[in-house]
């Protein structure tokens, strides 16, 4: 009741009465629906903005909540991408040195590479020439056992 000492609450049979089927009844079961959830311990919301989708978990286990409107799968705790082995505190930190290594450290540690490349091109040249070396050998070798 828009009434701010009334005690009484509106029933559908009410909504529907003063609205008609429509819109309004609809959103008035919505209503109830959030305010009954908004009561059940535990309750975690799909981060999805455009989701309306609510699970209930152990509100003191961290868990990996798959939703079906297609969200990539959360943390229960703090609703970010689950996090394997990590506790939430730490998520923060983590990504932030993923990004520092997507932008920074990968470049240098690539760089790095190409200066081994040089010496793997060498090594590889030399082992090339040691089985070729090899093969020789083994071709006189067997020359040798047939005259």
């Amino acid at each position: 009741c828009p009434e701010v000492k009334c005690g009484y609450e509106f029933i559908e049979e009410d909504v529907l009465q003063a609205c008609g089927e429509g819109p309004r009844v609809k959103e008035y079961r919505e209503f109830l629906l959030r305010r009954a959830l908004a009561q059940v311990h535990g309750q975690v919301a799909c981060p999805n903005p455009a989701c309306k989708n609510v699970v209930i978990c152990d509100p003191d286990r961290r868990t990996r909540v798959v939703c079906p409107c297609g969200q990539p799968p959360f943390c229960s705790m703090c609703r970010e991408p689950f996090h394997h082995h990590v506790d939430c505190a730490l998520v923060q930190s983590i990504r932030q040195q993923y990004l520092e290594w997507i932008s920074h450290g990968r470049r240098v540690y690539l760089g790095n590479l190409e200066l081994d490349s040089e010496a793997t091109v060498k090594r590889q040249e030399a082992v090339r020439t040691a089985i070729d070396r090899h093969k020789e050998l083994a071709a006189d070798e067997q020359w040798k056992a047939e005259h």
